[in-house]
């Protein structure tokens, strides 16, 4: 386990978690604080689709699957992206792909933060998804959490606000 000491400036929401929250785990130069009992499944690039179509290369966008079983579970992903996304840019494609409505963003230090309802092809409500996304040591990190899959929410929550540069 690895203590954050004078910590407070170096995670996404300024505020340095106590040493009884988690542990810290590595992901791709940052770190994150999650509850004990969290996994970790980490995949990079996508493997191209039938006729060589689709597909990410390796390095381009790394993800990690983040979960705790239940009772009190959540499930949160992380990705660590080779370009900026700004938060103007993520709303655009958001609403462009009719995915999202109401959505309410804000600008941080390290980046932004956006909180919105996603939608159905039939435009019924799936419920609220949140994103922390931040430029940590010249990286770019993005770190989302639904509302309908963590029963945990302010774990979650937790998770993506407490991103730092790896120690």
């Amino acid at each position: 386990m690895v203590f954050c000491l004078g910590c407070r400036k170096e995670t996404v929401d300024g505020a340095a978690p106590s040493s009884s929250s988690g542990e810290w785990i590595d992901f791709e130069g940052i770190q994150y604080r999650a509850p004990a009992g969290t996994q970790q499944l980490v995949k990079d690039g996508v493997l191209p689709g039938p006729g060589g179509l689709g597909g990410i290369p390796s390095g381009q966008r790394i993800h990690a699957s983040i979960s705790k079983p239940n009772p009190n579970g959540l499930f949160v992903e992380l990705l660590r992206t080779a370009d900026p996304v700004t938060l103007e840019g993520m709303k655009s494609s958001l609403v462009a792909n009719g995915i999202a409505r109401h959505l309410v963003g804000k600008t941080t230090t390290p980046g932004w933060e956006l909180t919105y309802e996603q939608i159905d092809g039939a435009d019924a409500s799936i419920g609220e998804v949140h994103i922390v996304y931040a430029d940590l040591g010249g990286k770019h990190y993005q770190c989302t959490w639904a509302e309908t899959n963590c029963a945990d929410k302010k774990a979650a929550d937790g998770i993506c606000r407490s991103l730092r540069a790896k120690r």
